[in-house]
């Protein structure tokens, strides 16, 4: 039928040329279009077109650049009114034109939303008839829906003028009867090959049936593979939470007047981690003038004041004797020599003495002084959110948690892909090592907002706020396990009481903010896509969102039974430990709960609605069966010739332009694809082999056709004195079978191979 739609386009187009528009200067056709313009306006408001697709060009530009204006093409008219958006409709669609008289305006009506409801209703209710009552009652219903349109087509009208739903430029009169001509020729065919599409459809289907499910099965292997990258995200936020908790102190930054000492312990922690020193953290156990961390077996005490001196002081008691006696004092960066001069001044006196009152057996201050790894300065913006240090300090961080937990991921996605049929190991483990790198980064990017968010004075009374439910939870048998466990499985020791009670409050804390800041990162470009490039539906926003909490829920749940059963089992393998066993298990747990979680709300979603993907190709599959009907294909120029072309062209981005420019319109999404792949099908037809019948052969063939079809004739005559009819019927039928093999070989009847 497209066909047929554009050869006649094509002839009233030039019946129309130079009437449809007032300025017949500034429309041009066919070849005669400028490329420059034809580029602006392909560019302005109908990316899916290609040249070979115009037939006229309108530019309705002052200076002649032509993104305004509209253009007549094989399909459709595709259109631009200055400060409106683009907008089009394809032929198909139209089913009205009227003049506006106020404002004279050539109103278009392209929703057939309306008349395919009032359709439907009619004939579902003239089915139920069986009574003159029930006559009665169907024709008042009727009555009233006839008068229910009129009435939406007037607020149609007015709707349509508001939102500028028409062309620019134009000779109302004239461009009216070009497209009521339109309107009318699509009618009458529509009617004269209504009964032949409903058969061509179905042999179309059947050879279109490979094209469907290799083109969707292709296109459904890469969606999912760019969604694994978020699902991982979305899976491994409690494991990441976690690490947020335990590998930095947060909660201690806000301290007015030493929240930059807890953060340069973080900061020089991690710089020894990054140069592959062995570190363990043990400021947290709060012991007496203990030291904050041991770095290859040194014990190291870290303090950072405003000056050296206060920095030296208070690493003395109030007697002046040193504090911590068998460990390094490490200092700001920036005043590491001073200090430095400082204790040796005090050594060489005499006066740097132990606890006990006695000299400390030491000869050179750098026996005792550590130069830390960052300054004074560094150390007061790290404890603060929103500048450069903290944030190259959280990418740092990050670099170490995305790093753990993509690790894990590596293995079980390589075991998971294995299990999908990936029978080569490297395979499997590469697809896998991509896919949680690339999860990783965005993982990475999540830590570091989290980070930031972790500072702020909202984020510490977080703790404040979860910390009474987890009390009363502690308070009962079950809950006390609970959280005891979750507890050591998070440090990778056991604590009990007030120290379990705080840890798991923080990390239900931390849990909630990266949560939050996951949904944001995983959904904004589903937001921006729906409200403002309007290339997705709103269903398709909230059911990626309810997927995505699901997720999260799902792996927050999976992650603390994870790193509860992966703590008690590394505690029992020897050389594993609470610590490794727990960060394993975690991050298992959360992928396969989170997988688990996601997996159950889209099933569900699925059932209340389709994916705006699922509808998009329903629609490319109707247009393929409308090519292969119209342009006879073969089953091998399905798969050898088209399907390729499909599988290239049919990218993520290509998908939600065509939805962009349907605007939710089924029929507007199939004229689009049918358009795009007209010009492959016309290359088939150029490729295919030629017929060639001489008329002697014709002549021929047709003697020997009227022939048996007189015989046959004949025969159905003689048939109706034979009491025994249906065996000479069938006998004629079989004659007419052989006649019809006969005039196919010749290619009478078809066209040959």
């Amino acid at each position: 039928m497209f066909r047929e739609i554009e050869k006649k386009v094509e002839q009233l187009v030039d019946k129309y040329r130079n009437k449809i528009v007032k300025n017949t200067s500034d429309i041009y056709f066919y070849s005669a279009i400028p490329t420059k313009k034809l580029n602006n306006a392909i560019k302005a408001y109908a990316q899916v077109l290609r040249h070979s697709d115009v037939f006229a060009l309108y530019d309705d530009t002052v200076f002649g650049k032509a993104d305004n204006g509209f253009i007549i093409a094989k399909k459709g008219i595709w259109y631009y009114n200055f400060l409106d958006k683009p907008r089009y409709f394809l032929y198909t669609q139209l089913t009205s034109v009227c003049t506006n008289l106020d404002e004279k305006k050539l109103v278009l009506d392209y929703d057939n939303n309306r008349i395919e409801e009032m359709q439907n209703y009619f004939d579902k209710e003239s089915s139920n008839l069986k009574s003159a009552d029930d006559t009665y009652e169907y024709i008042k219903a009727v009555s009233r829906n006839i008068q229910n349109t009129l009435e939406y087509c007037q607020e149609e009208m007015e709707d349509v003028l508001e939102e500028k739903k028409y062309l620019p430029g134009i000779n109302n009169t004239h461009m009216g009867l070009f497209l009521l001509e339109i309107i009318q020729f699509i009618s009458k065919l529509r009617a004269e090959s209504e009964a032949n599409d409903e058969i061509n459809k179905e042999e179309a289907s059947s050879r279109t049936e490979n094209i469907n499910t290799d083109t969707s099965g292709s296109r459904e292997t890469k969606i999912t593979s760019e969604n694994e990258k978020s699902n991982r995200l979305i899976y491994t936020n409690a494991a990441n939470a976690t690490h947020l908790e335990n590998d930095a102190q947060f909660q201690k930054y806000h301290n007015q007047n030493g929240g930059h000492g807890y953060a340069a312990e973080d900061a020089n922690a991690l710089n020894d981690i990054l140069r592959g020193r062995k570190v363990e953290k043990t400021g947290g156990a709060n012991t007496l003038d203990g030291p904050d961390r041991i770095v290859d077996g040194i014990k190291i005490q870290t303090k950072y004041w405003a000056t050296a001196e206060e920095t030296l002081n208070a690493a003395l008691d109030n007697q002046g004797r040193f504090r911590y006696e068998g460990q390094m004092l490490e200092v700001p960066k920036d005043q590491y020599k001073k200090v430095r001069i400082l204790v040796q001044k005090k050594i060489d006196n005499g006066e740097l003495v132990g606890k006990d009152g006695n000299p400390l057996n030491v000869s050179k201050a750098e026996e005792i002084v550590k130069e830390g790894s960052i300054t004074y300065a560094q150390a007061k913006n790290i404890a603060k959110a929103g500048n450069i240090d903290s944030i190259t300090f959280d990418i740092k961080n990050q670099v170490i948690t995305s790093g753990c937990i993509m690790g894990a991921s590596v293995v079980l996605s390589t075991a998971i892909n294995i299990w999908h049929g990936k029978k080569d190991f490297s395979e499997a483990a590469q697809e896998a090592l991509i896919e949680s790198f690339q999860a990783g980064k965005s993982s990475m990017f999540v830590g570091v907002l989290s980070a930031q968010a972790l500072r702020t004075k909202t984020a510490a009374s977080g703790t404040i706020i979860v910390r009474p439910a987890v009390n009363w939870m502690y308070k009962t048998k079950f809950g006390k396990v609970a959280i005891e466990k979750i507890a050591e499985a998070s440090l990778g020791k056991a604590v009990y009481g007030a120290s379990a009670v705080n840890n798991v409050s923080k990390l239900l804390r931390s849990n909630v903010i990266t949560a939050g800041i996951t949904v944001a990162v995983v959904t904004a470009p589903g937001f921006y896509r729906s409200l403002f490039a309007k290339n997705q539906s709103w269903t398709q926003f909230f059911k990626d969102l309810s997927v995505t909490l699901s997720g999260i829920a799902g792996g927050a749940g999976g992650w603390f039974a994870g790193a509860w059963a992966g703590a008690a089992a590394g505690s029992i393998i020897p050389g594993v430990g609470n610590a490794v066993g727990g960060m394993v298990g975690g991050v298992i747990g959360a992928l396969l709960g989170g997988a688990g979680a996601s997996t159950g709300a889209k099933t569900i979603s699925d059932e209340i609605a389709d994916d705006d993907s699922v509808a998009v190709w329903k629609d490319i599959r109707g247009a393929l069966e409308e090519l292969a009907t119209d342009y006879l294909l073969t089953e091998e120029e399905l798969n050898k010739h088209l399907l390729p072309q499909i599988q290239h062209i049919a990218t993520k981005e290509w998908l939600r332009t065509i939805y962009q420019q349907a605007e939710n319109s089924s029929v507007m999404r199939r004229g689009i694809v049918y358009s795009t792949f007209t010009q492959f099908c016309d290359g088939l037809l150029e490729d295919r082999k030629k017929l060639q019948i001489t008329n002697e052969a014709l002549e021929e063939q047709g003697t020997i056709f009227i022939d048996k079809a007189t015989d046959a004739l004949i025969e159905v005559s003689d048939s109706k004195k034979n009491s025994d009819s249906t065996i000479q019927m069938n006998k004629i039928e079989i004659q007419m079978n052989e006649i019809e093999i006969e005039m196919n070989e010749i290619g009478i009847f078809g066209r040959a191979d």
